[in-house]
This record gives C-alpha cells, structure tokens and sequence, in this order.
C-alpha cells in the first residue's frame, strides 16, 4: 500500500507474464530509452542471506529519477521488503508458493510486477548463492505503454484499423492485407504505396500515413517526404520489441 498525499494508493506484486520476460534482463540503450527504463537496484542478501546490500544503477532515462519517482520507489522497496525481499529464506519461499518462473540466467529466476499509477516495477529473484540474488528495474509507465502500443499496433492490417476509425467510408473494404509494418516495408522500398494499399485513394493514403507516423512516433511530413523521395530519404524504423527474442540474457 502506498501513500501519496491523501491518496492511498493499492499495490499488488504479481507474477509475470511470459511476454513481460525481457522487461527483467538488460536491454540495448535505445530500447532503455524508447520504454522509459529510468534505472535499476541491484540486491544481495550478503553470505549470511539476512544482509540487504542494494545499489542503484541508471538507465537512459535517468532524468525522470525524480524526487516524486525516488519517493514512491522507497515505499515499494518497503513493502517488498516485508515478504519477498526479506531475507533470502523468505524470497525462497516467496518463489516457491507464488510461480512467476521466467526464462534467461544460469539458475531459474522468478519475475513479479508492480504496477502504479505512474511508474512498473519489475524484480527479478534468483534465489540461492553464487549470484545477486535480485533485480529490481524501473519504468515509466506512461513511455511504456506508449511504446508498447506502438509495437503491437505496427503488426495491425491496415483494413481492420482503418474500418473502425473511418467506418462510413465503403473504400475501407477495398484495402489489401497490408499492416502497417507493411507499409513502412513499402515507403523504404519505393514501392507503389497505393498498389499496395488497393486503393488508389489520396484521403485514404493520407490518414494512412497519419497512423503511421503516430506509431512510429514521427511527424506526418517524415512519411510524406520519404513517399516523395523515394531512397534519398533515411529509412524509417520500426518500432523495436521486447521480449523472449532479442534481449540481453543474465546480469543487467
């Protein structure tokens, strides 16, 4: 339970889902940045397992390492610390009636996620000797999602999103299979985009293009100038995703 002012704020420490795994391992400096990665503690019980050894390490977004962020961050570490991060017999456990196994690490690891209002917190346990026993990483929840969206809405068929946005306009069933990586695969082909879309239609390409920018998290005249200038323009990127695929197994 935290405290914010007169507000009294429930928290719950849940198990991880199989998809949140590459959130607990360390990630390249542009994927810290796009998620909002603010920094991590690293724990230890020490050799007695009844120690708490703890230091913090920033990440790209140190900046939001604000004093509201710091304030809220002790009060979760507090909690925590009166169940899993107690001492080492009690994250054992913690582990051990609770799930959250997740892949990645020379020994099993468990992963549990606290959600705020602003702010996710992901620990990572790994009980047992030889190694720190956790990891206690920190985002912005609002980059996050933000993110987090963006990727899932990248892999989207350009027709399903474009008939619930704009579903008076009978064009919308004339769109092809294309997603909307598809059509950022296009725009750095130079290929046709409206052979592509189906429909030669420029309102259509236009709010196209206007939902491609916002996943990409780029302004209009970005897709629009790379459409006009073909490959002299630098290749748009995608979206890049977190998960099992792709991300830095052991330590941070």
């Amino acid at each position: 339970m935290l405290n914010h002012g007169n507000k009294t704020e429930q928290t719950e420490l849940r198990p991880a889902s199989h998809e949140e795994a590459g959130f607990f391992y360390a990630l390249p400096p542009e994927q810290d940045r796009a998620l909002g990665a603010i920094g991590h503690i690293r724990i230890d019980f020490g050799r007695t397992g009844t120690e708490f050894w703890h230091t913090w390490h920033p990440h790209a977004c140190e900046a939001l390492n604000t004093q509201e962020f710091k304030a809220e961050l002790k009060e979760v570490v507090d909690e925590m610390r009166k169940s899993v991060l107690k001492d080492l017999r009690s994250m054992n456990s913690y582990c051990y009636n609770h799930g959250g196994k997740i892949d990645g690490g020379w020994r099993q690891n468990y992963g549990y996620v606290v959600e705020t209002d602003r702010y996710k917190y992901y620990l990572r346990c790994s009980p047992g000797q030889g190694d720190y026993h956790a990891y206690l990483t920190c985002f912005d929840r609002q980059i996050q999602e933000m993110h987090m969206d963006a990727t899932k809405g990248i892999h989207q068929k350009v027709r399903d999103w474009y008939a619930l946005e704009f579903p008076s306009d009978e064009l919308g069933a004339d769109i092809s299979d294309i997603t909307f990586k598809g059509v950022v695969e296009c725009l750095n082909h130079g290929s046709d985009v409206y052979e592509v879309l189906g429909v030669a239609d420029s309102i259509v390409r236009e709010r196209v293009f206007d939902r491609t920018a916002q996943l990409l998290q780029v302004d209009y005249d970005v897709i629009f100038k790379k459409w006009i200038h073909d490959n002299k323009d630098p290749a748009l990127e995608l979206p890049e995703t977190t998960g099992q695929q792709g991300m830095t197994m052991g330590g941070m």
